[in-house]
């Protein structure tokens, strides 16, 4: 799995390809270290290139929240699969973020 990065102001554009499984969790999570939270406020990540997220993705997500919401910030995932969103909304994580499902 790889990961891009792209930070535009207090935004931070993640786009990660490839299965988020427990290693590609760690790829992502390593690539989300990177990014200084004290000057990114929002992060907007593209799922247009992954297939499947597991358990280890989800948590690296809720982590991800769990620094960026008490500064004020939002974490926004675009373009997800159907199957994602269904996971997504099954585990009510459509609460926590703000998803937005792939158009066909």
């Amino acid at each position: 799995m790889s990961v891009i990065v792209d930070i535009n102001g207090d935004t931070a554009r993640v786009v990660p390809v490839g299965t988020i499984d427990e290693a590609g969790a760690e790829r992502l999570k390593a690539s989300l270290d990177k990014i200084d939270l004290n000057k990114v406020k929002n992060i907007e990540l593209d799922f247009r290139g992954v297939p499947f997220i597991g358990s280890a993705g989800i948590g690296k997500l809720l982590s991800l929240y769990r620094l960026v919401a008490p500064k004020g910030g939002a974490v926004t995932i675009i373009n997800v699969t159907q199957d994602i969103y269904n996971i997504f909304r099954g585990t009510k994580l459509t609460e926590v973020f703000s998803v937005r499902v792939a158009r066909s």
